[in-house]
């Protein structure tokens, strides 16, 4: 979700066999209805193409692509209560906090609300006839993506490396059992950073 702002509903039914074609996500899950929430083709950034590609070949080798879960609920609910999130903090705020991330960061709100799926409206509906709509013409969109995949990933894996640290030093310290000394790690959810200890 954090590279394409995809509904969490297309991520959760995501396929990288059907769905990850020549440097394409279609975010359409494979089969299913077409209703008035659009979900566009984009361009993958970089970062997410790697991932994507050894998904692919991960798949391709296990010959099947495992199934979807079919909740994500008791996953989140466990996430959000060890992070001590707040209720309202659900799979859709990643969605909310890309949008907001990349258009703090300035990209064109045209290639926001692309990337979102949503519609023209009426006065640019002919634009679009005359116009075709190519994944490329969202390249600030996809560069921005791949800014905010990276500092993700460096956040991670720093908040890994401290965790590990931490666990080294509680070995050589003798120290069993209680509760670890809580870790803070800083995402952003809801449009601005956070700050959670864990």
């Amino acid at each position: 979700m954090i590279g394409t702002a995809c509904r969490p509903e297309a991520a959760l039914a995501f396929d990288p066999l059907v769905q990850w074609k020549d440097g394409l996500i279609y975010t359409h899950p494979e089969g299913a209805p077409r209703t008035k929430k659009h979900n566009p083709v984009v361009a993958a950034a970089p970062a997410l193409a790697k991932m994507l590609d050894d998904w692919r070949q991960q798949t391709l080798a296990e010959g099947e692509n495992s199934p979807p879960p079919k909740s994500r609920g008791r996953a989140w609910r466990t996430m959000r209560r060890a992070l001590e999130l707040p209720v309202q903090y659900i799979p859709k705020t990643i969605r909310h906090t890309v949008a907001t991330e990349l258009r703090r960061r300035g990209v064109p709100a045209e290639q926001i609300s692309v990337l979102l799926g949503h519609r023209p409206a009426d006065l640019e509906r002919m634009t679009a006839v005359y116009a075709k709509y190519d994944p490329r013409y969202l390249a600030e969109a996809v560069t921005t993506l791949q800014a905010l995949l990276m500092e993700v990933n460096q956040n991670a894996q720093n908040w890994s490396a401290r965790h590990r640290r931490e666990d080294r030093e509680r070995a050589g310290s003798g120290h069993r059992g209680g509760r670890r000394r809580p870790a803070t790690i800083v995402i952003i959810l809801g449009g601005g950073p956070t700050a959670i200890q864990i």
